[in-house]
């Protein structure tokens, strides 16, 4: 399981668990934004009726759908060691959502949408906003 500590969000991680092992499959985490400017700045997917996974865009200009990624992943065993060959072909280390756009090329992911709120403290205006929030 992969969490990004600079995130607070109220949603129950155990539903995300026992979606990952009814799918037995690589999982990420997804949920509804609405405001513009947020999914702008935010990983971006579109899902097939099954909830795989077909594109993934970092923070995109014109966003393709409102699906927005958080760092919340769990990958199976067998995945893991595709993480050094992606690392090991030159692709950016700099966060862990570089690696799904890459994964999904190469293996069916599944996301799980999440209701609840989610917050990124990636600034001192956001840490704020959330200090004054809880």
């Amino acid at each position: 399981m992969v969490l990004g500590g600079d995130n607070l969000f109220d949603f129950d991680l155990s539903r995300f668990c026992e979606f990952y092992h009814a799918m037995e499959k690589d999982c990420i985490t997804a949920h509804v934004l609405t405001d513009e400017k947020a999914i702008q700045g935010s990983g971006v997917i579109e899902v097939d009726k099954e909830a795989r996974v077909l594109s993934f865009e970092e923070k995109p200009v014109n966003p393709r759908s409102n699906l927005a990624v958080p760092p919340f992943y769990i990958y199976k065993k067998e995945t893991l060691p595709l993480i050094k060959e992606y690392l090991n072909e030159g692709h950016n280390p700099d966060a862990p959502g570089n690696f799904i756009p890459w994964l999904i090329k190469h293996k069916d992911v599944y996301v799980f949408q999440f209701e609840g709120k989610r917050y990124d403290i990636g600034s001192l205006e956001s840490y704020k906003l959330v200090q004054d929030l809880f």
